[in-house]
């Protein structure tokens, strides 16, 4: 009988189930197969590597049946499913797809998977999973939470569009892109939370998600796609990063609860129906290095009152605006203002 030896790490255990995160590469001994033991962390990075070797092993997620009292030899060689334990393969979430490529992995779709909460692997087949791709829950709306894992740099275009009962997703701070429609009409979701790390926000990225209640655009953002939070109606609070130098059409369109805001300096543009049909809006500071205001950018913001301006009513009147902006250029303008 060939003797085997297994090494792993438990990362995490819930009421019922242990996950086991494995090395799985075989390698042949003097007639023996030994699993070399490589530890790596829930986020999927690595903690500790076997001695002489520079990059990771391919490692398989096993959920371990509640009946499993011991594990003995090797029953998990080769990804199969062991029916005598019960453990079942895994990644991330069971029945997930991947596209793998030769340095990457790119998390693809659902699959099988009919988890209503839907972690995405780390790794799978030894390489990093580093997008989510084009339309990959694209209106899967039992999806109630998704977890994605570090090394994830982009959110395709229609990622999540449309998860009507999606309510929690936390981007990590890995990612720097969010597509095109990536999170559009997510009506459940409580809050978005953009990390530092994004420096692109795509067209309707977030448009409709109507119950988040407060927005930072953080520093690092350098494009705001149109219509990226048009009508999220439940926004009060925006906080536009000082990365941002335009600001793009309809981009906060139909934002019905918000308030109060200020333009960061560094802005030059406002675009077409940027504000458009804000009615709740009251004032709105603007720095002097706005140059334009779109058409409608501020049309049928009828609540708005003052608007604060860090330079001279020179500077102001030298500003190319748009039509139909009467909500705007009627109201009281506080020139030179310093905040």
């Amino acid at each position: 009988m060939v003797q085997n030896t297994l090494k792993a790490r438990l990362v995490q255990k819930h009421d019922i189930e242990a996950h086991w995160l494995l090395a799985k590469n075989f390698v042949p001994m003097r007639g023996e197969f030994i699993v070399y033991d490589t530890e790596i962390d829930s986020d999927g990075s690595i903690l500790k590597l076997p001695e002489g070797r520079t990059e990771p092993y391919t490692y398989a997620r096993y959920k371990i049946g509640d009946g499993v009292t011991s594990i003995n030899d090797l029953p998990f060689a080769g990804d199969r499913i062991n029916d005598e334990v019960g453990a079942i393969f895994t990644n991330g979430s069971i029945g997930l797809k991947y596209a793998i490529y030769d340095e990457h992995a790119e998390f693809i779709g659902l699959g099988e998977c009919t988890d209503t909460i839907v972690e995405i692997a780390s790794i799978v087949q030894g390489r990093y999973v580093t997008a989510i791709n084009d339309n990959a829950l694209e209106s899967r709306n039992k999806v109630t939470e998704v977890v994605i894992p570090k090394r994830i740099s982009s959110i395709g275009n229609y990622a999540f569009y449309s998860c009507d009962s999606l309510t929690s997703v936390v981007i990590p701070d890995s990612v720097t892109s969010i597509g095109n429609y990536a999170f559009y009409s997510c009506r459940s979701l409580t809050s978005v939370v953009i990390p530092d790390s994004v420096t692109s926000i795509g067209d309707y990225a977030f448009s409709w998600c109507d119950s988040p209640t407060n927005l930072v655009i953080p520093n690092g953002v350098t494009s705001i796609g149109d219509n990226a939070f048009a009508y999220c109606s439940s926004l009060t609070s925006v906080t536009i990063g000082n990365g941002v130098t335009s600001i793009s059409k309809s981009a906060f369109e139909g934002c019905t609860s918000l308030t109060n805001l200020v333009i960061p300096n560094g802005v030059t543009s406002i675009g077409d129906d940027a504000f458009h049909y804000c009615y709740n809006l009251t004032s709105v500071v603007i720095p002097d290095s706005v140059t334009s205001i779109g058409g409608e950018a501020f049309s049928e913001c009828d609540s708005l009152t003052d608007i604060y301006y860090t330079g001279t009513e020179e500077d102001w009147n030298a500003i190319i605006i748009g039509s139909n902006n009467e909500s705007l250029t009627n109201t009281t303008i506080h020139y030179n203002w310093e905040g």
